[in-house]
């Protein structure tokens, strides 16, 4: 076959016609979209995986935080009544005080402990005047704006510290404080405060949920006349469960002395936009020392 033979039988040379472009395009944007949605959604599962570990550790901090403290509750003078001054009215709580709403409703929880700096009276303590400071052996350990509560093992009153003098060993409670008003500090024991009277820097912190000041609904610990500290985020509900003597259980407790146990509940929801709710729990069961 000479050379005009070849190339009379040479297949014509051609391109790719527009519609095999578009059919080659069409079918490798699909590829990549695959491709992409299944990156897309193994990276959202992953983050969501990522928040629901992160809220169930920090769940899990804030109750052993939530366990330490309340095994600690009371540390001195353990059930007796604590009274106080609040705006110039009498205060009377414990070392333990439940704040419950409604059954559907997040709980809270109060605990007062005396788990610091401790000292003893140098002197009789007659009054709680405002215009009569604490003398104490020694006033190490306290400061300006801490609660301290006297105590003689019965009666037990709590005042806030408004200065700390060097010497002498007192710590003044005036009435700048709306914990040392005149007109409460009832049930004060007859005579006073014998010398030897123990004197506790009390640790006083409120456990709650706040749904409104983060980005998330958020469990948050509060030392009595600081801001509030978030201990755990993503939290959709805070129970707090008390089993009394009796062996029953209640969120409500009407009667202090009744409680043998507390059982705190941190519940978290973990959301995601297209995505279902991720939700766990975690608790725990304790005992305060000196219940």
């Amino acid at each position: 076959m000479n050379r005009v033979d070849r190339q009379r039988w040479a297949r014509p040379a051609r391109g790719y016609t527009l519609v095999e472009l578009m059919v080659t395009m069409t079918i490798l944007s699909a590829v990549l979209a695959a491709v992409y949605y299944s990156f897309f959604r193994a990276q959202s599962s992953a983050r969501r995986t990522e928040r629901v570990v992160d809220a169930r550790q920090g769940s899990r901090a804030a109750l052993q935080l939530i366990e330490r403290e309340v095994r600690m509750v009371g540390s001195g003078w353990g059930r007796i009544p604590i009274y106080g001054a609040l705006n110039g009215s009498p205060m009377t709580i414990h070392a333990l005080v439940p704040g419950f709403t409604t059954a559907a409703g997040n709980d809270s929880l109060e605990l007062l402990g005396g788990w610091d700096a401790c000292t003893t009276l140098r002197a009789p303590m007659t009054t709680p005047s405002s215009g009569s400071p604490i003398p104490c052996d020694s006033t190490t350990g306290f400061r300006a704006g801490d609660f301290v509560l006297v105590t003689n093992g019965s009666t037990a009153h709590i005042f806030q510290v408004t200065a700390v003098p060097n010497a002498p060993a007192d710590l003044v409670h005036d009435a700048s404080s709306i914990y040392n008003m005149a007109g409460g500090h009832t049930n004060w024991p007859v005579g006073g405060y014998p010398t030897g009277s123990r004197v506790y820097r009390v640790t006083w912190v409120t456990y709650k949920v706040d749904a409104t000041g983060f980005s998330t609904p958020c469990l948050t610990r509060r030392d009595q006349g600081s801001a509030a500290q978030v201990v755990a985020t993503d939290v959709s509900a805070f129970h707090v469960w008390y089993l009394m003597q009796d062996l029953t259980e209640t969120r409500d407790p009407v009667d202090f002395n009744g409680i043998d146990k507390i059982r705190p509940v941190i519940a978290t929801q973990v959301a995601d936009r297209g995505s279902p709710y991720l939700a766990d729990s975690v608790w725990t069961l304790v005992r305060p020392r000196t219940f």
